[in-house]
């Protein structure tokens, strides 16, 4: 597989991408391990927040796709981090 698209439960720059069911989330790392590159979406309320299992660290994410709208301020982080950020058009 060469890319991954994931949806996330939660992302943080400290804990990187995280969800609340276990199957899902050892569904998603599978997934990710096996892709060249990983583009996670996330809407505002997921941003910076933690769920109870560990999918992947943040480093492995390449993209990141965010609803319009969101500050510089708190995408600076995540690009810092060096993930490409991207804001959806709606």
């Amino acid at each position: 597989m060469s890319g991954a698209f994931l949806g996330t439960c939660a992302l943080a720059v400290e804990t990187g991408v995280t969800g609340f069911d276990l199957e899902e989330a050892e569904f998603k790392a599978a997934v990710a391990e096996q892709s060249s590159a990983v583009a996670v979406a996330v809407t505002a309320e997921k941003l910076d927040s933690v769920a109870f299992y560990h999918v992947l660290e943040l480093p492995r994410v390449n993209h990141l796709v965010v609803e319009p709208g969101l500050s510089e301020e708190r995408l600076q982080p995540y690009r810092d981090a060096g993930l490409q950020v991207h804001q959806a058009l709606c």
